[in-house]
């Protein structure tokens, strides 16, 4: 995947790239700096839970089963992972997904880009679809999947939650 670069109106310069174990300390810090809301819509991590283990983990995807993204921020001189999208190999024709933005990141473009360069990617790969679950109160995630083409229907895992699909052409994202 070619890294993606652009500015925001405010001067921060904002890099989406393929997440790398050198990211552990940006990626806790990322967890940590995520509200308990955010992190209860995402299904995330709570900061007590943040392993060394856990933290390799999640920088380190094993290749053949799991691709993860990082938008990382910087200007001047601080520097700062704001966001985080990642697909797992589901089955042989489709992957899911899973996307967070940091608080004070969100509306800003962040999400949006993300999932474009998760689509190239899975496209690059000729996987069918990518799935993901999303609590059905979260009207925001749930509008901006719609948004980005996710057909939107319930869910095997009960009516507090919605699985969300996007079906992907041959060989288009």
């Amino acid at each position: 995947m070619a890294a993606e670069t652009w500015r925001t109106r405010d001067g921060w310069e904002v890099l989406i790239r393929p997440i790398a174990p050198g990211d552990e300390a940006a990626w806790v810090e990322f967890v940590k700096r995520l509200s308990p809301a955010t992190r209860y819509k995402r299904g995330g991590t709570r900061p007590e839970e943040l392993t060394p283990d856990l933290a390799h983990e999640r920088v380190a995807p094993d290749p053949a089963r799991e691709f993860a993204l990082v938008a990382a921020a910087s200007r001047a001189a601080s520097s700062a992972i704001v966001g985080v999208a990642r697909c797992r190999r589901h089955d042989d024709a489709s992957w899911e997904f899973m996307l967070v933005v940091a608080d004070d990141w969100q509306r800003r473009g962040v999400g949006r880009r993300l999932m474009a360069a998760l689509d190239a990617e899975m496209s690059r790969r000729g996987v069918a679809a990518i799935e993901g679950v999303v609590l059905a109160s979260n009207r925001g995630m749930l509008d901006f999947v719609q948004r980005l083409g996710f057909r939107v229907e319930p869910s095997e895992s009960g009516p507090m939650f919605r699985r969300v699909v996007k079906e992907f052409a041959a060989g288009t994202g």
